[in-house]
């Protein structure tokens, strides 16, 4: 018997969950995901890839998280990025690239060039 066959027996033998099925509670293999660049990787190695690239400090200033800036820790990062839904999705996108720089109120553009202003068509 596999792994996944195991969990399913088991599924399918507690209480509650043997009303609905094992239908419900399909595994994911390895094929069902070809083009997520996060399987594979857990939490914990994209934490310490993020803290080895940018250190804690940078980390919070790009995600602005207690747990980032106040006595900071893997373990106390991971408990509280597991409980916590947006700031894991916050972490995973940095790892990817996705995620943007913060800018406080309407500051120049990032390539320093001011917004073009359109000209008034009703102006001679």
């Amino acid at each position: 018997m596999s792994r996944n066959q195991y969990i399913l027996s088991r599924l399918t033998r507690h209480p509650r969950l043997a009303r609905t099925g094992p239908a419900r509670y399909t595994l994911h293999m390895p094929e069902d995901q070809p083009h997520n660049p996060l399987h594979g990787l857990t939490l914990e190695a994209i934490l310490r890839l993020l803290v080895e690239k940018y250190g804690w400090e940078g980390l919070a200033q790009r995600i602005p998280v207690r747990c980032f800036s106040s006595d900071p820790s893997v373990k106390s990062s991971l408990a509280f990025l597991r409980r916590t839904p947006w700031a894991r999705t916050k972490v995973e996108a940095l790892y990817l690239g996705r995620l943007r720089p913060r800018r406080k109120g309407r500051g120049p553009r990032p390539g320093g060039k001011p917004p073009a202003v359109p000209a008034n068509p009703r102006e001679p």
